[in-house]
């Protein structure tokens, strides 16, 4: 039976062969471990001091199995709020394997995944977003991810959401007194004072919300899907972007009959680049499957890239795809930028040729062959796709759950409000309040179940 009094071991280093692994313990019986491990008395482990110590296997002292840096920290001084004692030795796979398995004989248990980070949540060292956070440190594969995992992991979206919990308290404690004292019949809570104080509390939340669209692509990378008909250059966009040959390009229409897909980081924003079969009435089987492929990456897509050929006329440029484009956009939600390729070859239509089906649309102009362009639209695509305040600073919410629980807190917020407007009673109000209050102690952790953090800290890696 697995409980949170164990002592756990892991691994905290990749697997491979490398200069040095970490083997990290966590519970009470830690230093215990390190004492049967070296022989040395715990009270030679001076609290986060490094000590050079031989570990030998159990019953014999004759040869050990490496000589190795161990680190003891004394909790509640520590990452998980646990007695931890680190031990980094070399680090070929035998003798990480050897040394771990006589941690398990001396007494420790396998760790989980994300057990040492559960445990550090659960002792008060980190809330919820916090944990969260060191997955994305962990996880993260661009600048930007990075920045943004910082920034979770030093509170600054959990600070502004405990404080935002505090003024709901507040607001219901003042609603609840009200109730204690009925029979007095005061009104402890200015009606006004009090749609203020939770107008002001929308505001915030309402701001929280508004970041997730740029917090999740910057978490998770942009999906760019690049669109148009036939012979347009999606392919030799897709090339310059990258900045080498990806895609296959030919004079053939219709050469790309599947998705390709390439990562590519532009201003330290991971954007994952897809290239599509041409939108037209499909001409074999082969194709249909293509063009089936491509219309469930714009249901997919974060940004749509729709390419026109600048050099035909208007007729050839946009045909029946492009209304279809535009319902995804208006509709559904993706970014949509017009990108007018060829400009090489001579411009042969102007943007108000195209009529009401670009209309409020961005556009650049670029050149895939001979890359006039192509740096502006790399700064259009970053600047659509997740802004500049967001990666900057702010409430930044990265995660569905996050998204999620502050919708409840926002909608129960909204029928309190419709509630003082409409001159209900403190004890209805009060429900709404509470609603909101579970809501967000949802986000950082204060209120949580057993559901959620299985869910949070599964998908984490071992010794993390």
């Amino acid at each position: 039976m697995k409980t949170l009094w164990d002592t756990i071991v892991a691994v905290a280093t990749p697997r491979g062969v490398g200069a040095i692994a970490v083997i990290r313990l966590s519970g009470p019986s830690a230093l215990e471990v390190i004492e049967r491990l070296t022989g040395c008395a715990g009270s030679e482990f001076a609290p986060s001091r490094a000590r050079v110590c031989e570990v030998f296997a159990t019953g014999e002292r004759d040869v050990p199995l490496d000589q190795c840096v161990v680190t003891y920290f004394r909790g509640p001084h520590s990452y998980t709020g646990e007695d931890v004692v680190e031990i980094s030795c070399h680090g070929g796979p035998l003798v990480v394997q050897r040394i771990l398995e006589e941690c398990l004989q001396a007494g420790a248990r396998l760790a989980e995944p994300g057990e040492f980070t559960r445990r550090a949540f659960l002792n008060g060292k980190l809330d919820l977003t916090q944990a969260e956070a060191v997955a994305g440190i962990v996880g993260a594969r661009s600048e930007a991810a990075l920045r943004a995992a910082v920034r979770q992991y030093r509170g600054e979206l959990s600070a502004p959401l405990r404080g935002l919990r505090e003024q709901l308290v507040q607001l219901a404690a003042r609603l609840e007194l009200e109730l204690d004292f009925s029979d007095e019949d005061v009104e402890f809570a200015s009606r006004e004072e009090l749609a203020g104080r939770l107008e002001a509390a929308l505001e915030l939340v309402e701001r929280a919300l508004a970041s997730y669209r740029s917090g999740r692509r910057v978490w998770e990378g942009v999906r760019t899907v690049i669109v148009g008909r036939p012979n347009v250059g999606k392919s030799s966009l897709l090339n310059a972007l990258v900045g080498s040959e990806r895609a296959i390009v030919t004079e053939i229409p219709g050469t790309t009959r599947d998705s390709i897909e390439v990562e590519r980081i532009f201003d330290g924003i991971l954007f994952r680049l897809v290239d599509t079969a041409g939108l037209r009435r499909a001409r074999d089987k082969v194709e249909v499957l293509g063009i089936d492929r491509t219309w469930r990456e714009v249901e997919k897509a974060d940004v749509l890239l729709w390419v026109v050929d600048a050099s035909v006329g208007k007729e050839e440029a946009v045909g029946e795809e492009a209304w279809a484009l535009r319902r995804v956009w208006e509709e559904k939600g993706p970014d949509l930028l017009l990108v007018v390729n060829k400009v090489d070859l001579g411009r042969q239509i102007r943007l108000e040729d195209l009529g009401p089906v670009v209309e409020g649309l961005r556009s650049v102009e670029v050149s895939a062959k001979t890359g006039e362009g192509l740096r502006e639209l790399e700064a259009v695509l970053v600047e659509t796709a997740v802004g500049k305040e967001e990666r900057d600073g702010g409430l930044l919410v990265t995660s569905a759950r996050q998204f999620e629980a502050l919708l409840r807190a926002r909608d129960a917020m909204e029928r309190c409000r419709a509630g003082l407007r409409a001159g209900l009673g403190a004890e209805l109000l009060a429900l709404d309040l509470r609603e909101a209050i579970d809501a967000v102690g949802r986000v950082t952790g204060e209120v949580t179940t057993d559901e959620i953090l299985e869910e949070i800290f599964g998908s984490f890696c071992i010794g993390k």
